[in-house]
């Protein structure tokens, strides 16, 4: 009897060991899928910020070039707010998230430089109302040199833009608003495939917010568009939030529409 039962619990011992040996397996299998998960979607919101930095850099020098045949004078004032945007770019595509106060202290020296070459024909209104909102670095940039560009640009006259930002329990909604040039149906029905502008921040958001966002686009040819974004006060994947690039390592970038 005490062969038997020493028999039994040696027997139980051993499957014991081999289910903790199971579920470590697993978990450990599950930890590396995790890892792999958050590589790859980093590298892909790596991806899409590089695409999205050369271009709006390349369309600043192109307006600052332009401004220095027309006006030299004002071109050298402009190139002390052309160093500022340089360097709040550097700055903010070191991180994923800048609060919103930031993006849109980034947008006044960008706005600056694009009013120096519209003169009268821009106009830009804003209306504020936020505490500390983070959002992806570039979001509302590219929605405003995107109502410059394809607004603003082709007009004849004076076009206005409109900034809105609004913060409550819910989130935060943005909406960037032009009485522009506009698009007719078709050209809006197939906006995401006009270059890589718009679909370049809907994928980076959805990266952040997955489903839990959520946008919307209306325009009216010779009327005008309006692009609004509603977005979680808190995004969904942050691996990296409050950190620069070069921390994480340690540890373990208005293009078309």
């Amino acid at each position: 009897m005490l062969a038997h039962s020493f028999e039994n619990m040696a027997r139980s011992l051993a499957d014991s060991r081999a289910g903790i040996e199971y579920h470590q397996q697993r978990r450990q299998k599950v930890s590396d899928q995790e890892k792999f998960h958050t590589l790859v979607t980093r590298s892909r919101l790596d991806m899409l910020t590089s695409q999205l930095n050369p271009h709006f850099l390349f369309n600043a020098l192109n307006t600052l070039g332009a401004l220095i045949e027309e006006n030299p004078e004002e071109a050298r004032r402009l190139t002390i707010k052309m160093a500022n945007v340089f360097r709040q770019t550097l700055k903010a595509s070191e991180r994923e998230m800048v609060s919103l106060h930031e993006e849109l202290s980034f947008i006044q020296d960008y706005l600056e430089i694009e009013k120096a070459r519209f003169g009268e024909r821009l106009r830009v209104e804003q209306t504020v109302s936020v505490d500390n909102a983070q959002v992806p670095c570039f979001t509302l940039q590219l929605l405003v040199e995107n109502a410059i560009k394809h607004g603003a640009s082709p007009k004849i006259g004076t076009t206005t833009i409109r900034i809105l930002a609004l913060q409550d329990r819910d989130g935060v909604q943005i909406q960037v608003s032009d009485d522009g040039v506009g698009m007719p149906k078709d050209a809006l029905d197939h906006i995401l495939e006009k270059g890589y502008g718009l679909r370049n921040l809907v994928d980076r958001l959805n990266i952040f917010y997955a489903s839990e966002f959520s946008w919307h686009v209306e325009s009216e040819f010779q009327k005008g568009t309006v692009v609004s974004l509603q977005l979680p006060l808190l995004p969904r994947f942050a691996p990296s939030l409050g950190h620069s690039r070069s921390d994480i390592k340690t540890r373990l970038k208005f293009p078309d529409r």
